[in-house]
């Protein structure tokens, strides 16, 4: 306030986040496209099961709505209708006919469940605690997530078929996802963890290896993709871990989002083929 107190002084600003795609594996690589896009934000893009629809949050009709698009970023249309300042953490059913995401309708987050064709979602359990990060079993019949309800952050089981849930990760876990080879854990930090599919005495899977943003990071089959900070030229690189190794496989040509779900890749046409396309969230 200036001493006359006639004059105040603030900042404001504007944030446009938006989805891009870049093929990667084929014989003849294409430059990135910006896939998904508005004057707001967009982000936390995830491919369907059969890839041919693309599920991620925006707020172009105000709050942050979940909404999806075909594999292009076309014909899109808003799933929900919640009064949420964020929503976030998208996973699809193994068939693809439901989509998991967390919210905050009110002063804590949630996980919801609502058909991948839309209709009215639905919250899994009424509780005070924070609950993030759905993801599915390979099987389709649990959802893995994040939860503070006994006190220190970490990863929980709930059975879709009773609703029962069980802690399976030590304390610090904020990430989890199903992979081939059991299932895959990051840290607050970025830190990534294997395990088998009970989700016991997870392991680095490499020292040093960590995704930035921290939850940047999928697994694709036997290999792990995440996106990676290279301070060196102050540029972002994607890489793909497999069998102890990592090999960077694209660059950013952009700042990408914090605090969101960034990188997802599409499942293969058909078995054999190698190409897949990459999808990031970039802020400008």
């Amino acid at each position: 306030m200036a001493p006359s107190g006639g004059w105040l002084l603030y900042v404001e600003a504007h944030v446009n986040w938006n989805i891009w795609r870049e093929m990667i594996g084929g014989s003849s690589p294409l430059a990135p496209q910006r896939l998904i896009s508005s004057s707001g934000r967009n982000y936390g893009p995830r491919y369907s099961p059969d890839g041919h629809r693309i599920a991620f949050v925006s707020d172009r009709s105000g709050n942050m709505k979940l909404w999806v698009a075909d594999s292009e970023g076309k014909d899109e249309k808003q799933l929900t209708h919640l009064s949420a300042p964020w929503l976030g953490g998208i996973s699809w059913s193994p068939e693809g006919d439901q989509i998991a995401f967390d919210a905050r309708p009110q002063d804590h987050s949630a996980i919801f469940l609502i058909a991948a064709a839309g209709g009215e979602p639905r919250m899994l359990e009424h509780n005070a605690y924070e609950e993030r990060m759905p993801s599915w079993s390979s099987d389709g019949k649990s959802l893995y997530f994040n939860s503070n309800r006994n006190g220190s952050l970490a990863a929980w089981r709930r059975s879709l078929a009773d609703g029962s849930v069980q802690r399976i990760s030590p304390a610090g876990i904020f990430a989890i996802s199903a992979s081939s080879q059991g299932l895959i854990y990051s840290s607050r930090t970025g830190e990534l963890r294997a395990s088998g599919a009970d989700g016991r005495n997870p392991v680095p899977l490499m020292d040093g290896l960590r995704a930035d943003p921290v939850m940047s990071w999928f697994p694709a089959g036997q290999s792990l993709y995440l996106s990676h900070f290279e301070p060196q030229t102050h540029s972002y690189s994607f890489l793909r871990y497999r069998n102890g190794r990592t090999t960077t496989i694209s660059k950013s040509g952009g700042v990408l989002v914090p605090n969101a779900p960034d990188i997802s890749g599409s499942p293969p046409m058909s078995a054999g083929w190698s190409t897949r396309e990459l999808k990031w969230t970039t802020a400008h």
